[in-house]
């Protein structure tokens, strides 16, 4: 009986093998896997239940939310991007370089965050090191600094920010100190037709102290989950 009993065991352990932690990346990617990125604070909110996604919610944020936990556990690697989100990643500069061009009105000039070694980024929050965020780019207005945070799409049909939009660019005005956010949409600036790109669109969000501490909560929550997944 006990030779069945460990020909069973055996058995099990081939059929289900113990997760067995992956190389971890280097540079960027290994400094952002210590943290929860602000991008992803949309995911850790939804991991942990802390909001409940609905018909609106993407379908990338709802993919990265089941993995997330066990990608900072060094357990799963991430996805890669898409190719329209890495054309939109590309037009980040183009997408500055219009804006600076063009007729703005009252909205300010803003820099481009490729001027930040890449050495110092993911920059961490002085409260909550276990969130992180890497600026697309930077303005000041009033005097006081203002997180950019430049989006692009592939349809061009947003009218408004999205609420997950809302949760990043508040993650990182927690990181920076930012007074507040612009969000600078290009619409159909990630399609691969020229014809598609539509002049941008500029968005004032303003920084909400108590959802900060929710996500600066979120992110202390969902680091013990990557210990406990580590440890066990």
């Amino acid at each position: 009986m006990a030779d069945a009993d460990d020909g069973l065991s055996m058995e099990l352990d081939a059929m289900y093998p113990a997760a067995q932690p992956i190389a971890p990346p280097t540079g960027w990617h290994g400094r952002r896997l210590l943290t929860f990125g602000a991008s992803e604070v949309p995911a850790l909110l939804i991991a942990l239940g802390m909001e409940q996604p609905d018909d609106s919610t993407p379908g990338y944020v709802l993919e990265l939310a089941e993995r997330l936990i066990d990608i900072k556990a060094g357990l799963r690697k991430a996805r890669k991007a898409g190719a329209a989100a890495d054309r939109g990643s590309a037009a980040e500069t183009q997408v500055v370089q219009a804006w600076n061009a063009h007729d703005r009105g009252d909205w300010p000039a803003i820099v481009h965050a490729s001027s930040v070694p890449r050495e110092w980024l993911p920059l961490i929050d002085r409260h909550q090191p276990r969130l992180s965020c890497t600026p697309d780019a930077w303005c000041y207005i009033g005097g006081e600094l203002v997180n950019v945070q430049i989006k692009t799409d592939v349809r061009g049909d947003k009218t408004q920010p999205t609420r997950e939009w809302v949760w990043q660019v508040n993650a990182e005005c927690a990181v920076t100190g930012a007074a507040g956010a612009l969000l600078l949409y290009a619409p159909g600036w990630a399609s691969w037709r020229r014809e598609d790109k539509r002049r941008c669109v500029a968005w004032v969000v303003e920084r909400d102290d108590a959802m900060i501490d929710r996500i600066r909560d979120a992110a202390a929550r969902g680091w013990q989950l990557v210990e406990r997944q580590k440890n066990g």
